[in-house]
């Protein structure tokens, strides 16, 4: 959501009410039952894209770290209220003790008498989007969080659970240069019935300004994504094939508007 606070920052752009609209706009146009997020500064801030329907579950550290300034970033999930679901810990991918932003949040959505889909929502560490494993330290710590990830999937799978994760991976995951990171994810797991999916596909089209000095704006396109929606295969038979879909402002939009420099991406699961 590129500091989703409310202004209580003097991070990320300056909103509005026609942003907040714009941005509610684009989450009633896909229909969501559920939205992952990070970013966010505060309850208020993401109830005010997501409208009242949705209860908000937002990272533990939004409570325990009240006044973080700068650094006021959390994950979460907002879900439809009519929807029944389980809150666990916060997954922690502070792997280097030093960077608050890296708390997952974990719930678990109940459809009904043993059926269950487990959601993670991440926002990993920046700064290593093709690299190598040891060609820096935003690549070392990335690599330490995926094997944290792991440990939390090889639970997962272990307990024949359904899961999906969602988020920002900041890795081109479809870029062949990913395979190392890939692999730490699967953590050597050969058993095809553990094998990680990715649903995403294409390329991306989400357009985002940048302003600079003298309120110069630059137009930026990304075309490759990192963010991701993640599954095992448990979860992937119930992927409703070829839902995958960005929904991305236009350049006049991305240009008139104060949204985010990342685009909505959705897919659809039978329960």
């Amino acid at each position: 959501m590129q500091w989703l606070d409310g202004g209580l920052s003097s991070m990320g752009p300056k909103r509005d009410n026609k942003d907040y609209h714009q941005l509610y706009r684009y989450i009633r146009q896909a229909h969501i039952d559920v939205l992952a997020f990070a970013e966010v500064g505060s309850i208020q801030a993401i109830q005010h894209v997501v409208g009242k329907d949705y209860t908000i579950e937002i990272s533990h550290r939004a409570t325990r770290e009240p006044s973080e300034g700068k650094w006021r970033q959390y994950t979460g999930f907002a879900i439809r209220k009519d929807l029944v679901y389980k809150r666990f810990s916060d997954l922690n991918l502070n792997v280097n003790y030093n960077n608050r932003l890296r708390n997952a949040v974990d719930v678990e959505l109940k459809s009904g008498p043993g059926k269950s889909l487990r959601l993670l929502a991440i926002h990993l560490r920046s700064g290593c989007f093709t690299q190598s494993q040891s060609s820096s330290f935003a690549c070392q710590t990335l690599a330490r969080q995926a094997k944290r990830l792991h440990q939390w999937i090889a639970r997962r799978n272990q307990q024949h659970q359904r899961f999906v994760i969602l988020g920002d991976f900041n890795r081109r995951m479809l870029n062949t240069h990913s395979q190392w990171f890939y692999h730490l994810l699967q953590g050597g797991d050969s058993h095809r019935k553990n094998h990680l999916i990715l649903i995403n596909h294409g390329a991306s089209h989400c357009w985002h300004k940048k302003v600079g000095k003298h309120h110069k704006i630059w137009m930026n396109e990304h075309k490759q994504f990192i963010d991701f929606i993640l599954m095992n295969q448990l979860a992937a038979t119930a992927y409703i094939e070829n839902s995958f879909q960005e929904i991305a402002p236009s350049r006049s939009e991305a240009r008139h508007f104060n949204l985010s420099d990342h685009c909505l991406i959705i897919a659809k699961l039978k329960q």
